[in-house]
């Protein structure tokens, strides 16, 4: 058997927002690594999530977020190399998550199968609670942003006051005052 990864999305929030699919997955996985504890369906698993590991432990580490999540997909590859391996992230996996994209950046020079199962996003959200098409809609990235201010913008890792700052003066670049 080739190693594998199964990547799941946790959805935006509401524990009733989890696929079946996804419940199905962590239910049957040999082993679940998730990238936090702290979003509300996991602790809506109950006992079952309790023998999860996490990454609670690399998030300690000054080296910023790039190292982070270089560290978090290296713990994720090194399970999958053992085990096949399901890793869970809140939200969707390819929105704004910038951990699987390092998974996906070295996993098949290492030999490792990776397979993406979709979620609800907090963008899905946020187009009904707007009520906004999200095709003009461009998403972007609090910590690495880069964006046209021609079109509008719905803007992820928002977090504390320090990306709060950060992202109003690298608006104010691109935005009047106003």
């Amino acid at each position: 058997n080739a190693p594998s990864i199964l990547i799941v999305g946790l959805g935006p929030g509401s524990p009733a927002l989890l696929t079946q699919e996804t419940r199905h997955a962590l239910d049957s996985a040999p082993r679940v690594i998730l990238r936090t504890r702290h979003h509300p369906p996991v602790s809506a698993l109950g006992r079952q999530s309790a023998a999860w590991e996490d990454c609670a432990d690399l998030y300690q580490q000054p080296a910023g977020f790039e190292a982070l999540y270089e560290a978090i997909a290296g713990r994720v590859l090194a399970s999958a190399a053992t085990a096949p391996t399901v890793y869970a992230v809140p939200g969707h996996p390819l929105v704004a998550e910038r951990s699987v994209t390092a998974i996906l950046a070295t996993a098949e020079e290492r030999g490792v199968t990776v397979r993406i199962m979709p979620a609800l996003s907090f963008a899905d959200l946020a187009a009904v609670s707007l009520r906004i098409d999200l095709g003009a809609v461009q998403l972007c990235d609090a910590l690495d942003l880069r964006i046209d201010a021609q079109r509008p913008a719905l803007v992820s890792q928002v977090f504390d006051r320090d990306a709060t700052t950060a992202l109003k003066l690298r608006l104010l670049e691109s935005y009047p005052p106003d």
